[in-house]
């Protein structure tokens, strides 16, 4: 009896099968599930940096003494839309020190608020990182403060200074977004009878979903003219906020348009191989792009 051979159906062992075969395995194992990102804030004010400097305007040095001194922070953490966990500290001088933090940790997040002063900071910091996405809002904020009053001797000016951080990330996934907060700053004022001056600066900072991290260092500055006898008071302050939204989900990630577009121009160009070059075999890649 004789036997007939029939050709053998094209499978992925032909070259450009393989090759297309390839291509799309390797775009779904590319596709992978939402997933959150942390996020966090901090602005701190360097106190080893702190410095008053007295300046001569033509009559000597001015010195200053302080009359009092106090730091003070507070926190509000688990804000949602029913509310939210608040906290304070204070001291009655620079270098006790305070400190408040607020920790949530769950099965699908941790997230934190702290503020805190102390021989060598002024401190706010906010951080929220989820394990995975999760349907919420949440908002961390806090401040830190340091201020006290002074009597000045002698005519001249007086310059306060000291170093400063602020840095912070954001979401930028498609199942949670972010909107932050960060400042630093400085305030002086003089008092002296019918007269008074102010100085002040603010370093404030945002951050959204989206945008690149934030780090940025620098020194803030006051400086006032005081007279002999003149009082005054100055303050040191950060703060930060931050507001997290989840979407929930986790999802996995649609394929793009794109790549559909892609698959069926591949499909085209082998069909047209195939018909020029006699290669059988149309279940093979049909069952390659059948995704």
């Amino acid at each position: 009896m004789e036997h007939a051979d029939f050709p053998a159906p094209a499978t992925a062992g032909h070259p450009l099968v393989f090759t297309v075969g390839l291509l799309l395995a390797g775009a779904l194992l590319t596709i992978q599930p939402a997933t959150a990102a942390p996020v966090s804030t901090s602005a701190t004010i360097d106190w080893s940096t702190f410095s008053v400097t007295p300046l001569d305007i033509g009559s000597g040095l001015p010195s200053l003494t302080w009359n009092s001194q106090s730091d003070s922070s507070s926190a509000n953490s688990g804000c949602n839309w029913w509310g939210c966990n608040s906290n304070t500290d204070s001291a009655n001088d620079w270098s006790t020190g305070t400190s408040v933090l607020f920790n949530t940790s769950t099965s699908k997040f941790n997230a934190s608020a702290t503020g805190r002063t102390s021989t060598s900071l002024v401190q706010s910091s906010t951080a929220f990182d989820a394990a995975s996405p999760t349907n919420t809002y949440w908002n961390n904020s806090d401040n830190a403060s340091r201020s006290g009053n002074f009597t000045v001797h002698g005519d001249g000016v007086l310059l306060f200074k000291a170093n400063y951080n602020i840095a912070a990330t954001a979401a930028g996934g498609i199942s949670d977004s972010s909107s932050s907060n960060m400042s630093a700053s400085f305030a002086l004022n003089a008092y002296g009878g019918e007269s008074s001056g102010s100085s002040s600066q603010n370093i404030s900072r945002y951050l959204s979903s989206g945008q690149s991290p934030l780090a940025e260092s620098g020194t803030l500055t006051v400086a006032l003219l005081f007279h002999d006898g003149w009082t005054g008071s100055f303050s040191a302050n950060t703060s930060s906020s931050l507001n997290y939204y989840g979407y929930g989900g986790g999802n996995p990630v649609p394929l793009p348009s794109a790549f559909w577009a892609f698959a069926s121009a591949l499909s085209g160009m082998i069909s047209f191989l195939r018909r020029k070059r006699g290669m059988p075999g149309d279940a093979a890649v049909s069952s390659c792009l059948a995704v």
